[in-house]
């Protein structure tokens, strides 16, 4: 069960370091029009954690140390320490998850501008990093970076606390600010179509269903990011609840394969759904080109 856990977590880790990389390149590439808006910077950031964390969990068993014989191990005390810290430390991607909520809520539901939102975004910034960073370094002296599973994770009392509890909080941020953004978005088309009603009726049609469009293209780009979020980490707290911080306990079988396919593919989802809108527009605007053409 190891072996075949290992190699779909190398597959899935893989995919996620590519969809990441492709996302870092493209506001690279484009950075003079890009980076001036918070989006593209939480994206850049979080697609640059993510890499480094897809990348430690690609090497799956390989850095758990050779002397616990376990199939595939070659490591050593230091390989299995860097691959907690690298672990722990992509705890920064729900983080950010949960700034591009926030960016969502910011600019839709109160309209703050990209201006007025930067005067701000260092906090989140600071946050979303210093926080999983301080925890990587503090798991590591505290020699709390142990084999499990597959992989060398941060475990003992206090990681099996603070990791769930920020995952929690990632997931309250999200929800709350999904609702709000469906809340929102709703509200202000039900008052468009009210004030276009009172216009031309030669008009009205066109702006509801404008209106319409732009209300559900908002909603399911949220969504799909939370998604993403559900999808990349509901396994996690599943995992500790399951084994209650021991190292040693036996995981399912089809709960260990779950884990090892969905839990590395945070970056697969985003990239995904960081091209959806331009993909569509270029569909829309070449009926002709097929989905891989447009991407």
């Amino acid at each position: 069960m190891a072996q075949s856990s290992a190699w779909i977590a190398r597959i899935t880790a893989s995919f996620s370091t590519v969809g990441s990389f492709f996302i870092i390149y493209m506001i690279i590439s484009n950075r003079k029009t890009k980076l001036v808006r918070p989006y593209h910077r939480i994206m850049l950031l979080m697609s640059i954690f993510d890499m480094l964390q897809s990348i430690a969990m690609s090497v799956t068993v390989a850095a758990i140390p050779r002397e616990l014989s376990i199939d595939g191990a070659k490591g050593d005390a230091g390989t299995c320490k860097a691959q907690g810290f690298f672990i722990v430390l992509g705890l920064a991607v729900p983080l950010y998850n949960s700034c591009l909520n926030i960016y969502y809520v910011s600019t839709i539901r109160y309209r703050i501008t990209s201006q007025r939102f930067a005067k701000f975004e260092p906090i989140l910034h600071t946050v979303a990093v210093l926080g999983p960073l301080f925890m990587a370094i503090l798991f590591t002296a505290r020699d709390n970076m142990v084999p499990f599973h597959i992989l060398c994770v941060g475990r003992g009392k206090v990681a099996v606390f603070i990791i769930p509890l920020v995952l929690a909080f990632c997931f309250l941020i999200c929800t709350a600010s999904l609702i709000c953004i469906c809340w929102t978005v709703i509200s202000q088309a039900s008052n468009m179509k009210k004030y276009t009603s009172i216009g031309r009726r030669s008009s009205t049609s066109a702006k509801n269903s404008r209106v319409e469009k732009d209300k559900n293209e908002t909603i399911k780009q949220a969504s799909l990011y939370f998604l993403a979020f559900l999808l990349t980490y509901t396994w996690v707290p599943i995992m500790y609840a399951y084994t209650k911080g021991n190292i040693e306990a036996e995981v399912p079988c089809t709960l260990a394969i779950l884990w090892s396919i969905f839990y590395p593919l945070q970056g697969f989802w985003n990239f995904l759904f960081y091209i959806r809108p331009g993909v569509h527009l270029v569909m829309q605007t070449n009926p002709d080109k097929g989905h891989l053409e447009a991407i």
